[in-house]
């Protein structure tokens, strides 16, 4: 068969009968301190060599490292002629994307598990104490680091929550309630067993710790003599310096129930083990009404970690290949080019050879380049000296580097537009080239927000097993007022919804959603249009337009000011030339101005609302207002030269009545010194 030979005698591993791992050591919180710390350091052993083998993943991510800090070589690695070239185009790749994909928070919603105004009310302070979390916790920055490592090619985006005895509310005893904490992990710092396919079910995680070893001696005092003996420190000597450890998070199966259990090692000593803390091993309770509820939120007790997956072909719990994987090959390609360009203009300014019968090497010798230099010849200068040929390089080197660039571009999804460029030749280029590349990032996106509904079902698992105690919450609401509301672990009923708002995270479109907007005018509310023009106070902006349209007479007196008690007039056109002109409208003078009108601008003018505005918008005001009075002022003087004619509105004087007021004239305004 021509064209592609299949091996029939190999089959993937994943149709394969009988063994696929080497015999993996079995542990229990039962065993002994020796057995049990000789387990777990074959187990982890058998799991590093296990992903360097298939993956070379401390080769890789030492690699990605390396070309993210753009010290992938060094000047050592080139000839002394060649020039340290580098482009970092995956690191401006990799920022666009961390700065895009992560720009809003991961909206959690949280559905009431009955169907009352009291369950609702529940489900709501939950769903608040999450998004409390997400600022008290910066998690922000922290889904931004799980991107950045998913990008750089470190194969997996870890994060862990756990309990802080050191913070929250303090106590009447003097010591603090604790809280949740959240730390963003960097992967290499974790060993996943040999083989794990699904990241709700990795029988074994260990995490490498440091900690000076007096906090391990006071953390752990019934092993103090232990851990002396295994750091070789003497006893009574201070223990200040940094050891590592590790934490153990092992699945434990027993009498067909699955349980968590968790193992402190240093070296050859069993600092500690216990089943999970963060599980009520009592699954239910009854509550004050007799009824009976459950103690945990999850419906298993989990380890405290989230994995986040990118380009994954559901092989392993590890990511197969990375965009920085792809982009690498190209990356050395850009370098080399660039590299070759450089060298090459500088090579421009090429050698020149002598004529040493007409000039002496001595006065060779002294010469600099200098522009200003002169020489002196005996005979005919131009076979005193010449030029040697300038090497010119073929276009294609400088097509190759471009195409080496914007391939990299291609792998990230990360081209011109999205980048805050403007290279197209149109608008509509960008706009399509921009809304391509947020399709590919909604990959991206997916698994920050899969990462992340995980994460904010292990913080209410927290609040269900710690908050025994109500704790209280504050957050701003959308007027900007501070409210309050407690939550405690009997406030999360049983068969709450929780889950997290597709595309949540992601940037709105500006435009997108204003002409969605505009669209959709005739059937929205005054404070959907402000959100959907991206008003910068639209709770302000709904109130002047549902004024405006229903209320006039509060529109006069409490948004523009005017008093209809103090006689000022109420010109409806001025009314609406005023709204427009604040809105940066640029809008034509009526050809017949009346009394009213005139004076309803006259009353805005001398209003507190105008001096708060923008100068450009003063300006227009202004402009416009010295438009209508100059047609006001020459139809009074047509009808004073013909007699006759109908009578034009009479002004209290021929002065303009932003001049009555002492409202700057337009020269006055743009000449601010003038007398």
């Amino acid at each position: 068969m021509d064209g592609l030979q299949l091996n029939n005698h190999s089959a993937p591993t994943e149709r394969l009968e009988g063994q696929l791992t080497n015999d993996l050591d079995v542990l229990s919180l039962g065993m002994e301190d020796d057995e049990l710390q000789q387990a777990i350091g074959n187990r982890v052993k058998t799991a590093e060599s296990y992903w360097n083998q298939h993956l070379q993943l401390d080769a890789v991510r030492a690699k990605v490292d390396g070309y993210y800090l753009n010290n992938y070589y060094n000047q050592s690695d080139l000839f002394n002629f060649q020039v340290a070239y580098k482009d970092n185009r995956i690191f401006t790749a990799i920022e666009t994307l961390v700065a895009l994909v992560v720009s809003r928070p991961a909206q959690p919603v949280v559905m009431q598990a009955y169907d009352t105004e009291a369950s609702y009310e529940l489900a709501q302070n939950l769903q608040k104490a999450l998004l409390c979390k997400y600022e008290d916790l910066y998690l922000k920055s922290k889904f931004q680091m799980v991107a950045r490592h998913l990008l750089m090619g470190y194969r997996l985006g870890v994060m862990k929550y756990r309990w802080d005895d050191t913070v929250g509310q303090l106590q009447q005893n003097g010591e603090r309630f604790g809280d949740v904490a959240v730390d963003a992990l960097r992967p290499h710092r974790l060993v996943l067993d040999a083989g794990a396919q699904y990241v709700d079910n990795i029988p074994l995680v260990a995490e490498f710790r440091s900690d000076p070893l007096e906090v391990l001696c006071e953390r752990y005092p019934d092993k103090k003599e232990a851990i002396y003996k295994a750091s070789g420190k003497k006893a009574g000597e201070k223990l200040t310096a940094n050891e590592g450890y590790m934490e153990i998070h092992i699945t434990l199966h027993k009498d067909g129930k699955t349980t968590e259990g968790i193992v402190w090692k240093y070296k050859d000593v069993i600092l500690d083990s216990m089943k999970s803390p963060y599980w009520n091993y009592e699954e239910t309770y009854v509550d004050e009404r007799g009824q009976q509820r459950q103690s945990n939120f999850l419906t298993k007790p989990t380890k405290p970690y989230v994995f986040f997956n990118f380009l994954n072909i559901g092989k392993w719990v590890i990511d197969d290949t990375s965009l920085t994987d792809q982009a690498i090959p190209l990356q050395e390609v850009l370098n080399k080019r660039g590299r070759q360009i450089v060298e090459n203009a500088d090579q421009a300014n090429s050698g020149t050879i002598w004529n040493s019968v007409m000039v002496k090497q001595d006065d060779v010798s002294k010469l600099t380049g200098d522009p200003g230099e002169r020489v002196m010849v005996n005979g005919n200068v131009t076979e005193a000296a010449t030029r040697l040929p300038f090497n010119q390089l073929p276009d294609y080197v400088m097509d190759d580097k471009i195409d080496a660039r914007n391939e990299i571009d291609n792998i990230y999804s990360t081209h011109g537009a999205i980048r805050g460029e403007t290279k197209a030749k149109t608008l509509g280029q960008d706009v399509l080239s921009q809304r391509g590349d947020s399709a590919r990032i909604t990959v991206l996106a997916t698994s920050i927000e899969d990462g992340a509904d995980r994460l904010y079902k292990g913080i209410t698992q927290m609040f269900k097993v710690f908050y025994d105690t109500p704790q209280l919450f504050r957050y701003t609401g959308i007027d900007n007022s501070t409210n309050f509301f407690s939550l405690g672990s009997k406030n999360i009923e049983d068969n709450l919804g929780l889950r997290v708002k597709s595309g949540s995270i992601l940037p709105e479109d500006p435009a997108v959603k204003r002409d969605e907007t505009i669209q959709m005018l005739p059937i929205l509310d005054p404070l959907s249009i402000a959100e959907g023009l991206n008003k910068e106070n639209p709770i302000e902006f709904a109130k002047r337009l549902f004024y405006y349209k229903g209320l006039p007479d509060k529109y006069m007196t409490e948004i523009l000011k005017i008093d209809p008690q103090a006689g000022q007039a109420q010109d409806p056109e001025a009314m609406q030339h005023i709204e427009a002109l604040n809105q940066g409208q640029q809008v034509p003078p009526i050809q017949e101005p009346t009394k009213e009108h005139l004076a309803t601008h006259q009353a805005f003018m001398e209003a507190p609302d105008f001096q708060q505005l923008p100068p450009e918008i003063q300006q227009l005001h202004l402009e416009h207002v010295k438009a209508e009075s100059q047609i006001a002022k020459d139809a009074m003087s047509m009808g004073e030269q013909r007699p006759g004619q109908p009578q034009q509105p009479q002004l209290d004087s021929g002065t303009p009545p932003q001049l009555e007021s002492g409202t700057p004239t337009i020269q006055e305004a743009q000449n601010p010194n003038a007398v």
